[in-house]
């Protein structure tokens, strides 16, 4: 038995019609669903060739001008190679010998509210304490970088 299909007046048969442009625009969307799934089964499109070698070029032995590298660890800078080819090498700290070895200028990220007690790491230690750019705790005592026990912690807000 067929739906009784009810509408606006009891018992009068409201069925619709879908316009040539709606079923057209129902086929396509039908149609690109279809395409997605089938790229999403067999991955992607046609598959270009593979060549047998690829070409190797040396790196250069001198820097070239306004080329950098920035490397933050270890395993990042053991992954890379050709360091002599750069003209800036911009590192964290743990890799400031490394990048000093190499031909271009080497620039080491490090924290600019960090004063070091040990080297100068932009302000000296001496300076910053005579001048008062040390930050304090309420009751007094110097600010302590927890990561690095050597760095007090700067101003940056003093005006001087």
């Amino acid at each position: 038995m067929a739906p009784n299909f009810v509408g606006p007046k009891h018992g009068t048969d409201v069925r619709r019609r879908l316009p040539a442009w709606g079923a057209a625009l129902v086929g396509i969307v039908a149609l690109g669903g279809a395409a997605l799934a089938a790229y999403l089964v067999t991955g992607s499109g046609p598959s270009t060739p593979s060549f047998s070698r690829t070409a190797s070029y040396p790196p250069p032995r001198s820097p070239t001008a306004g080329i950098g590298l920035v490397r933050q660890d270890s395993d990042a800078w053991n992954a890379t190679a050709g360091y002599q080819a750069y003209s800036y090498l911009i590192v964290s700290r743990e890799l400031a010998t490394r990048a000093a070895r190499e031909p271009g200028r080497s620039l080491v990220y490090f924290s600019g509210t960090d004063v070091n007690t040990r080297w100068d790491a932009g302000v000296p230690y001496r300076l910053a304490a005579a001048k008062g750019w040390l930050l304090k705790a309420a009751g007094g005592e110097l600010l302590v970088n927890r990561g690095y026990p050597d760095n007090f912690v700067a101003d940056v807000g003093d005006p001087a």
